[in-house]
């Protein structure tokens, strides 16, 4: 598994482009996706934030927070949770 494969998914789930989800745009139908494939990567794949900051072409400071976040809004943002849990379903068939 990729990291490419993870935004792909993220895409396909979110109904959100891979190249939105790899842009600047801080819209929060492109940030949900975003930070859902960061928290991903770097659960599933453990990448360093610095590698995730260059895929998704941000700083590596961003990545901690996509990551951190996530990680808080699992439990409080059950569309984000759902979205988290039908990317690892795609990943695990």
């Amino acid at each position: 598994m990729l990291v490419a494969d993870i935004i792909e998914i993220a895409s396909q789930e979110s109904g959100i482009a891979v190249a939105s989800i790899k842009s600047n745009s801080r819209h929060k139908s492109v940030i949900r996706p975003r930070h859902a494939a960061m928290y991903i990567a770097r659960n599933l794949l453990g990448m360093p934030y610095q590698q995730l900051g260059r895929i998704f072409n941000r700083d590596h400071s961003s990545v901690i927070f996509a990551v951190k976040e996530a990680d808080k809004r699992i439990w409080r943002d059950e569309k984000f949770k759902d979205l988290v849990f039908r990317i690892y379903r795609e990943i695990d068939t």
